[in-house]
């Protein structure tokens, strides 16, 4: 048996679970954004078969990050006239 090594080792035991790059970024959007679509689709009584609800965990994907870059640009705007943060 062999022990790893860091997080070499670590990277390249992951990536063999998943062969091609297209099966990696689904597998991170399913990690990342799977709960949160599963949970706007109960609450709302929506079934959806997994094809529909892949294509909603790509928007959200999308959709989330823009809304966290827009939220860092006024992180760092003045809040009132004449005022630096």
């Amino acid at each position: 048996m062999r022990v790893s090594q860091g997080p070499d080792d670590c990277r390249r035991a992951h990536a063999s679970i998943h062969s091609t790059t297209t099966e990696r970024r689904r597998a991170s959007l399913e990690k990342r954004f799977g709960a949160m679509a599963d949970t706007f689709l109960v609450k709302r009584g929506i079934v959806k078969d997994a094809e529909s609800r892949q294509k909603l965990i790509e928007h959200l994907s999308i959709d989330l990050s823009e809304a966290a870059k827009k939220l860092d640009c006024q992180a760092y705007k003045p809040r009132m006239p004449g005022q630096t943060v």
